[in-house]
């Protein structure tokens, strides 16, 4: 099963999104251990997951958090959630950004 970090500032709001991302790859018959972190919670474990997903709030740390997880070992595969995917919690577009990633 695939791992996928969501991360914000204070992990609220990548929670919900979260939720429904998992039942959205339930649906599609490809399940996935997703887990939403704040950003500080998240930098200590960016090297466990297969994919990292930025909210919008911390896009800007894209590459040094990309450069952050492969120092530590992990996949570098990071990427910042669409706005306007983000702000409508369009969870198939997102579970179609994370498969794009994989």
């Amino acid at each position: 099963m695939k791992k996928v970090l969501f991360m914000c500032n204070a992990g609220m709001s990548t929670s919900l999104l979260a939720e429904r991302v998992k039942k959205e790859s339930i649906a599609q018959g490809d399940e996935m251990e997703i887990k939403a972190l704040n950003e500080q919670a998240g930098k200590e474990v960016l090297n466990q997951y297969d994919a990292v997903l930025l909210g919008p709030q911390i896009g800007y740390l894209e590459d040094s958090l990309k450069k952050m997880m492969i120092q530590m070992g992990g996949s570098g595969k990071l990427a910042k959630i669409d706005m306007k995917d983000y702000g409508r919690m369009d969870a198939k577009a997102i579970y179609n950004q994370i498969k794009s990633m994989l």
